[in-house]
Parts: structure tokens; sequence; C-alpha cells
């Protein structure tokens, strides 16, 4: 005989005593249990079939309850488990409303509730929703939008619906106004807990920086340093920023976005296919 022929004989010979062993092992489990159906009764839904299993070595039994019970706990453990993680999620876009500072007044603001009820107003609205859906592209190429336009048009509307957008995608955008953005870093000058900074650094690492209200006031000569700091940290990281203002971009006579934050600004804010929108329709806020 050869040493092949034995190893297979051998190992044949192993695996007949495996399978022996097995089946031994099935037959006192079979012998040692056993299962049958019986009517039980459910106190809410009446007459069902239960399956009985007894275990004759631990003198023991098992029945299966209710399905229709069962059923009902399985789809309100379900809808719980939902309810949870709608309040997480929930939690998690007002906290990140509340980084991206989005007033109050604004939280619900989306491009649905725009009243688009006429071409130029429709024109808007589209490059507003292209600049949000797209804005991946808009932050890889660092593009910057203008809002400009009579007072009460929508401007601060679609910017926040812009925001609320983003918010919903994953972003990090910060809403603020010119003075406020001013006052935050003039507060660090008496606080020597606050670094300037740092102020300005919150201000440049957000996703889109929007400045609503360049205009209220006119800026001096250190407020455009800051400004112009801010801006230019962010064009150089390539980070969009989004201005909005009842002034039109350039006037020879009159006052304009380019006489407030200087020419050095608002070439930045145009490099790079910045846009601009024009709001140049009637005030909602006189219909009202």
């Amino acid at each position: 005989m050869t040493e092949a022929l034995s190893d297979e004989i051998k190992q044949a010979v192993e695996t007949s005593k495996v399978n022996r062993e097995r089946n031994a092992i099935k037959k006192i489990e079979m012998e040692a249990t056993s299962n049958r159906i019986e009517k039980r009764t459910c106190e809410t839904h009446g007459e069902f079939d239960s399956t009985v299993t007894k275990i004759k070595m631990m003198k023991r039994s098992y029945e299966t309850s209710c399905p229709t019970c069962k059923a009902e706990q399985v789809a309100a453990e379900h809808v719980e488990t939902k309810n949870k993680n709608e309040t997480l999620v929930k939690a998690s876009l007002d906290n990140d409303i509340c980084v991206a500072r989005i007033p109050k007044r604004y939280k619900s603001k989306s491009f649905d509730s725009f009243e688009a009820d006429s071409p130029k107003k429709q024109i808007a609205l589209r490059k507003l929703v292209n600049y949000g859906v797209n804005f991946g592209l808009m932050l890889e190429t660092g593009q910057c939008m203008i809002l400009t336009g009579n007072i009460g048009t929508g401007k601060t509307h679609l910017a926040n619906a812009v925001a609320n957008q983003l918010v919903q995608d994953g972003f990090r955008p910060v809403f603020v106004t010119l003075f406020g953005m001013i006052a935050e870093v003039k507060d660090t000058w008496g606080d020597k807990t606050k670094s300037e900074a740092a102020v300005i650094a919150n201000f440049v690492k957000c996703d889109l920086l929007i400045i609503d209200e360049i205009g209220v006031q006119f800026s001096s000569n250190a407020e455009n340093v800051f400004l112009f700091d801010i801006v230019n940290s962010r064009y150089e990281a390539m980070r969009p920023i989004m201005i909005i203002s009842n002034f039109p971009v350039a006037s020879e006579k009159d006052v304009s976005i380019e006489k407030i934050i200087g020419t050095r600004v608002l070439d930045r804010l145009r490099e790079g296919g910045g846009s601009q929108v024009t709001f140049d329709w009637e005030s909602y806020r006189g219909k009202i």
C-alpha cells in the first residue's frame, strides 16, 4: 500500500468518525427537545398559534408570544429610534445654525419661501440657488458674490437661504454685519482674555463669510484695514465671501460699495469669477 493511499484511508476513517459524532449529537438534541403548536389567547388580539418548545433534559419549556404584539413592539421601537435620530439631527442643525450666526428671523428662510413673482426675481433666485447647491465648486475656486439693491428686496433672505442650505450640506457659513464684525475685533483691545488675531481667524477659517449692511455706516481707516486683512486672508486661502449692500457697486457721484470698502477689497471679491446680483425692484416692506 502506498503512503498516499494510506493517508486517504486515514482521512476517510476520520471523516466517518466525525459524521457519526455529529449525527449522535443531533439525535440527542431531537430526543431532548420537542416542538408543538398550541392555541394561546392574547388579551388584546385574541387567539393565536404559539410554538411551544420543551427541553426535556432541563425540564423547561418556552413558547412564542402573540405575533401581532411583537410586530407592534418592533414598530414602536422603530418609531422611537427614528424620533430620537431626528431629534439628534435637529439639535445638531440648530447648533450649526447658532455657530453660523444665522439670525432668528432668518433661521427658517429658504429658496422655496422667496417670492419670485417677476422675471428679475426669478433670475436672482436661480443665481443664489446655483451658488448654494454648487457651493463645493465655489469653495474650490474661491468664487465670491455681491448682492446689491434696494432696501427690503430680499437680499438678506436669499443670503441666509444659502447659509441654511450650506449648514444642511455640512459646510460652515458665518453670517455677520460689517459693524458687528469690526466691533468684535475692537472688543479685544481692552480684554486681555481675547486675541485680535483669534477673532480675525474665526472670520477667515469658515467656508463662506456673509457680510451684511455694507455702507450702513462709514468705516474709519483703521476699520478698513481690518476688513482688508480679513478679505485678503480669505482671498489668499481661496475662501468665498458674500457681501450685501443697498448701494451700487460703483458710482462716480454717489456712495458706492467701492468707495465704502475700497478698490483693493472690491477687486479681490471680483477676481476668480465673482458675480453680482442686483435687486432693483420695489421693497416688500413697502407693501405691508
